[in-house]
């Protein structure tokens, strides 16, 4: 049997859902009196104090002016106690713990884990533009080297160069630019971020430790997108010294840092460490395959368009 619903309630929300989808007329806007509301916007429930006690929604206690926005942004950023220079310190200290806190709650001090990682990768990305046209010059020479190194493969650089017209090791040296700049975007969240946190989970289960996807997905965001940032300083340093110097120091890091934030994470146990380092080695596998491919895509691609 349906429930009968008053003729008075139906009509009331009809009306308050025509008035809401009316444009405000000329006598009125939108911003008059949107200070110090005494009811939530949110759920209509009266106001006691600076939130609301139903839903949570903040009092709007002033308008939004530019000045002030800027300055709870650059107090936000500098503040060490909470927000985004305290999540960094707190990172370089003991990341770990930092992502321990984090999963049990402690939240009103750190920025997201999903922040530091689009930090991290933007960062990394802005390294990556600065040095593009050095490493490239790297990558192609390298290649021209061993081209010269290999009359067979030298014969077949000449035949490719004639149909393209243009240097070959160049072509692939881009290629693999393209293939590192998809890997601190979306394919480092995919390829290395979800194998590590699902290998920590699975790993780390095996020894009794009760963790959930979730918790250890914080835990692979953290350190990842700390490692992004690490690396994004020592790149241009590496690449003055050495192109493969700056392959090196990747690597190093993506192996040291799950080390070094695993123990306020997990237990500090050799089982314990050497679960981290499976999944650390798996994800590595999954992200270098991942811009492996990536790059023969990028350079097949790049191929059929000079061909035409």
């Amino acid at each position: 049997m349906s429930e009968h619903v008053p003729v008075s309630d139906t009509s009331n929300a009809a009306n308050r859902e025509l008035v809401d989808s009316q444009p405000p007329d000329n006598q009125t806007h939108w911003t008059d009196g949107i200070e110090l509301p005494t009811e939530c916007v949110s759920c209509s429930e009266p106001f006691t104090g600076d939130y609301c006690s139903v839903c949570g929604q903040k009092r709007l206690t002033r308008r939004h002016r530019f000045g002030p926005m800027l300055w709870d942004a650059i107090t936000k950023f500098i503040d060490y106690e909470s927000g985004f220079l305290h999540t960094l310190i707190e990172l370089f200290k003991q990341p770990g713990v930092v992502a321990r806190k984090y999963a049990s709650g402690e939240k009103q001090c750190f920025i997201s884990p999903i922040t530091v990682f689009v930090l991290g990768s933007a960062l990394q990305l802005f390294s990556l533009w600065l040095v593009q046209g050095q490493l490239v010059d790297s990558i192609s020479a390298r290649f021209a080297s061993q081209a010269a190194n290999n009359p067979e493969m030298a014969k077949q650089f000449a035949k490719a160069e004639e149909r393209i017209g243009q240097p070959l090791p160049e072509l692939m040296a881009n290629s693999y630019i393209n293939a590192m700049q998809q890997g601190y975007m979306y394919a480092g969240f995919l390829f290395f971020c979800l194998p590590f946190a699902f290998g920590l989970k699975l790993f780390h289960n095996a020894l009794g430790e009760p963790f959930y996807l979730g918790e250890t997905m914080i835990f692979a965001l953290f350190v990842f997108g700390q490692t992004l940032i690490i690396t994004a300083v020592l790149t241009p340093i590496a690449l003055q010294i050495h192109v493969s110097l700056q392959a090196a120091v990747g690597i190093i890091s993506y192996i040291v840092m799950p080390q070094w934030a695993h123990g306020g994470f997990f237990r500090s146990t050799a089982a314990s460490r050497v679960m981290t380092t499976l999944a650390t080695v798996l994800a590595i596998g999954c992200f270098l395959g991942a811009i492996f491919c990536v790059g023969l895509v990028s350079l097949a691609f790049a191929l059929f368009t000079q061909l035409g």
